[in-house]
């Protein structure tokens, strides 16, 4: 498969795993506290996740839109920039959180988008 056509597939799978997240968020936010990482979560750790939900809902429709648009290098531009993102929910939850349990999530899509972007920037 050419690098383009399996960028093209990795960035509609960032795209749909925002908006599937940000929806969830939205919708179940106790459920999404504990896939972001929070174990015992209680009713008023909750009330952030839907505006997470928002977050991670909006970051997907720029993925779509940018990708649909065939804007490539405005795409790895953003993803760039959230890679910020996924550094602050890291550290949120190292220094918030005795009980979290997917920090290696977090670093695993921080890892990937660090790998995807700069490709996406280059024209590849």
């Amino acid at each position: 498969m050419p690098p383009s056509k399996t960028l093209d597939i990795i960035t509609a799978i960032f795209g749909i795993a925002l908006l599937g997240s940000g929806a969830y968020g939205v919708l179940y936010p106790a459920e999404m506290a504990r896939i972001f990482g929070v174990i015992d979560v209680t009713r008023d750790m909750t009330v952030f996740y839907p505006g997470i939900g928002g977050r991670n809902f909006s970051a997907g429709l720029a993925v779509w839109a940018l990708k649909l648009t065939r804007q490539r290098k405005a795409l790895g531009i953003f993803l760039t920039c959230w890679i910020c993102t996924g550094l602050a929910d890291t550290y949120l939850l190292l220094i918030h959180y005795e009980a979290v349990d997917t920090v290696w999530l977090h670093c695993f899509n921080i890892c990937m988008i660090g790998i995807v972007a700069p490709q996406l920037i280059m024209g590849r």
